[in-house]
């Protein structure tokens, strides 16, 4: 299972400041140490294990919309440059590609074996 690591890790609070203000304006619980914002900063990403094993789920919390909460199945999120795009290994293994300022799935490509 890919969120197989979900059973050692413990939740964490992922916090976002804004720095002229010195004040937390958003947190939330994750899983991922490795939440990152969009290139636009418009999104910010995080992986994680929602339910169990087989649960696996990325988190996107929209910046413009008032960290409006979005969850897309798959894990291994990589962002495309123009900060719109976002391709996962979906639950099925193949690639998926979405468009999360759309909240939608673009594509469904087979993932090539190894």
């Amino acid at each position: 299972s890919p969120c197989h690591w979900r059973s050692t890790m413990q939740p964490a609070r992922m916090l976002v400041w804004d720095l002229a203000e010195n004040a937390v304006v958003f947190e939330a619980e994750t899983y991922d140490s490795n939440s990152r914002f969009t290139q636009d900063d418009r999104f910010i990403v995080a992986s994680r294990c929602d339910a169990g094993d087989d649960d696996a789920q990325i988190s996107v919390w929209d910046t413009a919309n008032d960290f409006a909460f979005r969850a897309y199945p798959g894990t291994y999120p990589q962002l495309h440059p123009n900060s719109e795009l976002m391709v996962t290994i979906g639950p099925d293994g193949n690639i998926w590609i979405w468009n999360i300022a759309k909240n939608a799935l673009v594509a469904i490509l087979p993932a090539i074996s190894s």
